[in-house]
């Protein structure tokens, strides 16, 4: 069965799920088309954009040579993809390739989700977040906190604040629930906002549980697993970044 899927829609799909492409194995350098969702994960971030193209057995190809093919023929309207036993034919416009397919079987499954809603924001608004905290983490610390946004819901307002332990930005937005917190990893906040400037009439809706973010823009879903982005880290909250400043 062939999947056939706008050349624009394409584009934008590998542009964001190369952002959670691996190499610590190489089926990770792969990106699963299953059921018109197109997925990449790393193995920390998991991101799947829907592109259409009907509901055909699932393909896994390598990334990198799809998204060069894509790029070369951003003037076609459409891109094909005809799966075969071991390899998938790609044409567009004139052209044609050939590209090796791995057994989508072996590419990580996410497992169960299983989380609860904490906010929704405006694209605009994620943006806008993202722009003004997300510089100011540092990645390279030991200390979890530092490298995420702590998002902290109460009194009728979420506050997001980042600092690397000597700078300190919080920012502020109207919003209704109850106080509840989370920590936001910097990559998966810059990953939400790189989603939503693509789909700027978009809601941005975050959900977290004590392990996993799930993060939905769109046709896009950010989805993080792991033992760290846990609301129990954010116990420290605001006060936890103060010190970090005082110190």
């Amino acid at each position: 069965m062939t999947i056939t899927i706008p050349t624009t829609t394409l584009s934008d799909a590998l542009a964001l799920t190369a952002r959670a492409t691996g190499r610590s194995r190489p089926i990770l350098a792969h990106a699963l088309l299953a059921h018109g969702v197109l997925t990449t994960t790393d193995l920390e971030i998991r991101v799947s954009v829907a592109v259409g193209g009907g509901k055909a057995a699932p393909v896994l190809l390598p990334h990198g040579k799809l998204h060069a093919i894509v790029r070369s023929v951003s003037g076609a309207d459409a891109v094909t993809i005809t799966p075969g036993a071991t390899t998938t034919r790609v044409t567009a416009g004139r052209g044609s390739w050939t590209l090796p397919t791995e057994n989508p079987g072996e590419f990580p499954d996410a497992g169960e989700i299983n989380v609860t809603p904490l906010v929704e924001f405006a694209a605009s608004n994620w943006i806008a977040l993202a722009r003004q905290t997300v510089p100011q983490v540092d990645t390279e610390s030991s200390r979890y906190a530092l490298g995420g946004i702590l998002l902290e819901r109460d009194a009728g307002e979420l506050a997001a604040v980042a600092t690397d332990g000597r700078r300190l930005v919080a920012v502020r937005f109207p919003c209704r629930g109850d106080k509840r917190s989370a920590i936001i990893p910097a990559r998966a906040a810059s990953i939400i906002a790189q989603a939503a400037a693509a789909d700027p009439d978009a809601v941005v809706s975050i959900a977290t549980t004590h392990a996993e973010l799930l993060a939905t823009v769109g046709p896009v879903t950010v989805h993080r697993s792991e033992e760290h982005t846990s609301e129990l880290q954010s116990r420290f909250g605001i006060s936890y970044a103060v010190f970090c400043l005082k110190k």
